[in-house]
């Protein structure tokens, strides 16, 4: 069973999470993990981007670093997907290349099968349990992460 989540791109910290300006989808691992990146999720795989991509350029220019977002995320699925057909050769007919065309994808609104969301703003990330309900209203923030 997968863990589905989601990634909203905001403007601010304060805009209402049903405001976002970007949201993506991921279709598994998307439980948080560490920070330090000792236990594999989303927040290891996007906080050395967003600092990153902050740095260079700003968060606060949403398009951009969703759009950025979005790709770095499907180039290291692509690299994982290739290492993995390499130590399963026996898939490599549904995974040609590493690329199996799912894992990612551009959303229009919250589905109610998801179990986390990540709203990342200018200045950090708020992670939400979403407990599978696709109201906000009912999601549990379970961490914040400054990015500054």
């Amino acid at each position: 069973m997968s863990t589905r989540s989601q990634l909203g791109v905001y403007e601010s910290q304060v805009t209402p999470l049903e405001d976002w300006e970007v949201l993506l989808y991921r279709h598994s691992d998307g439980y948080p993990g560490k920070e330090d990146g000792s236990e594999v999720g989303v927040l290891p795989d996007i906080i050395p981007f967003l600092k990153r991509f902050d740095k260079e350029r700003g968060i606060d220019d949403v398009e951009y670093c969703g759009a950025w977002l979005m790709h770095y995320l499907i180039e290291e699925h692509i690299k994982w997907g290739k290492k993995w057909v390499k130590e399963n050769p026996q898939y490599n007919h549904q995974h040609k290349d590493g690329k199996n065309w799912v894992g990612y994808g551009i959303c229009t609104s919250f589905p109610g099968d998801i179990e986390y969301f990540y709203k990342i703003y200018p200045s950090g990330i708020d992670v939400f349990e979403t407990r599978m309900k696709d109201s906000p209203s009912e999601w549990k923030r379970i961490r914040r992460i400054s990015l500054k």
